[in-house]
């Protein structure tokens, strides 16, 4: 699926899902992903968003807003938001990133204590690279024209 949204070059994908009654009430589950190429015209400003959101970025920076906080990440940076709080970000010429927005059992509550944890909704550690591979294969994986069941 291509994005609407201003800013978001043509090159970029994303994807969006719907949980399984079953998969809603008792698993965490993916209800966005994404490859996102940016010019500056890219934002995103909202009260509440109903998922948690995970973001890598692998080129160029962003600012970002949340719970009061202003933030600017770049290459190698994860962030993790829970959208229920509001939150604001924009991107920089040249911006590149993955993202996941899921949902589901426990999943603000963990994304919380993970944000809590590090006192920060902003990540710079060494396996950063991981996640973001992890982001990488799984847009990968449905451009490939994978589907996806409750177990994955």
């Amino acid at each position: 699926m291509k994005s609407v949204d201003p800013g978001i070059l043509n090159h970029s994908e994303c994807f969006s899902f719907q949980p399984s009654e079953v998969a809603a009430r008792t698993m965490k589950y993916l209800t966005w992903c994404g490859h996102y190429f940016c010019t500056s015209s890219y934002f995103m400003e909202r009260e509440t968003y109903p998922y948690v959101l995970v973001i890598f970025v692998r080129d160029g920076h962003m600012d970002v807003r949340y719970c009061g906080k202003n933030y600017l990440i770049g290459k190698g940076d994860v962030l993790l938001i829970d959208c229920l709080n509001p939150h604001y970000y924009r991107a920089h010429d040249g911006l590149e990133f993955l993202y996941v927005h899921f949902d589901g059992h426990c999943s603000h509550e963990v994304a919380e204590l993970i944000i809590q944890n590090n006192n920060s909704p902003v990540f710079r550690r060494s396996h950063n690279l991981k996640v973001g591979k992890e982001i990488f294969d799984c847009v990968q994986y449905f451009i490939r024209g994978g589907i996806t069941n409750i177990f994955q």
